[in-house]
This record gives C-alpha cells, structure tokens and sequence, in this order.
C-alpha cells in the first residue's frame, strides 16, 4: 500500500518532466511548427498545455502531503479533486487521439521536410531514443498507470475496511479511464464505418 502510493507520488513527477520535454523540444519548435499547418500543429499537440498544467497541480498537492509524513497514508481527497475538477482534460485529449495520429502519419508520408525535422527532433539525447509518437501518447497512458496504481492501493486487508466504503478516488479514476476508451472506440469506429455501403 505504502509503496503504491509513494509511486503515484514519484511517477508524477517522472510524467511531468516527460511532458515538458514534449512541449518545450516538440510543441515550442520553431523548426518543426514551420513545416506543417496551423490546423496541423493544434491537431497534433491538442491541449497538452492543459494536460501539463492539471498535473502540475496534482504534483503540488501530492509532494505537500508527502512533506507533511513521509509515511503517506491516504491521497483520497487530492485524487477526488482534481478527478472532478480537472481530469477532463484526458477525454479531451483522447478525444483527439484517432485524429493526431492519422495526422501524423500523413505528415510523416507527404511532408518530407516534416519527417526530417522529427527524426532529428527525437534522436537527441533528451528524447533516450523514444519516437515522437510515444510523447504523445503520454497522458492516455498517464491515465491508464494512475488507475492501476490505484488498484493496487484498494487491495484491503483481511482487516481493512469493507470494499463498500473503500477511497471515492478508485471510482473517480476508472469513470475517467473507461471515458477515454469509449471516445477512443467511438472515432474509430466513425472512420472505419466511412466509405460503407
């Protein structure tokens, strides 16, 4: 339980920093912006800000409670609140995800200069020899690690609390996941069903 939680804790963090890299080597370059459409950048980088933003937040409230004991106990409120207040940004995102990736792959077979610019882009060092494509798949799988943490920690002992009252937060996270597959499945079921008879 403990080693959960201090996981959420941790993982967060290595998320964030995950994040900014994306933002601050893809997103803000000029080089790469200058190859491809307005249209075409918001497509592929969606509201990532928003994403880094709300998870900027979470941090704060995780490492303020983590300073407060180093034996954490109970993250319930913190993950209530922002599940509620702040973790529709991942359907959001989602909601985009069949789109930016179809994006992408067109670039990358039609736009030369753009394919050149993301190879360079994601074989330096910061990147550790991850693809372009797997930064963006960050918050979806963000999303998905958070709920299996959560998992983890709701395991009850033979002496805990019945499962009927176990943490709001495990609910909050798997009403979030499960969105985020279903608008997942609804685009590609939309595209696939183009073109039918």
């Amino acid at each position: 339980l403990q080693g959960s939680l201090f996981e959420v804790v941790t993982s967060e963090a290595s998320y964030l920093r995950s994040l900014a890299l994306l933002i601050e080597h893809f997103m803000e370059s000029r080089e790469l912006a200058g190859t491809i459409l307005l249209r075409e950048h918001r497509i592929l980088f969606s509201n990532i800000r928003k994403v880094q933003e709300v998870s900027e937040r979470f941090l704060q409230d995780l490492e303020r409670r983590l300073a407060e004991s180093l034996q954490i106990s109970d993250i319930c409120d913190i993950v209530e609140d922002h599940a509620q207040q702040s973790f529709s940004v991942y359907i959001d995102y989602v909601r985009n995800q069949l789109y930016q990736e179809k994006t992408y792959s067109s670039l990358m077979e039609t736009n030369a200069q753009f394919a050149i610019v993301v190879t360079r882009l994601q074989e330096q060092p910061q990147c550790q020899r991850l693809p372009f494509m797997s930064f963006l798949l960050l918050p979806f799988q963000r999303i998905t690690r958070i709920k299996m943490l959560l998992e983890n920690q709701q395991m009850p002992p033979m002496t805990g609390p019945p499962p009927s009252i176990l943490c709001l937060e495990f609910q909050l996270i798997s009403w979030v996941s499960f969105c985020c597959l279903v608008q997942e499945n609804s685009a590609e079921k939309q595209v696939s069903g183009v073109g039918r008879d």
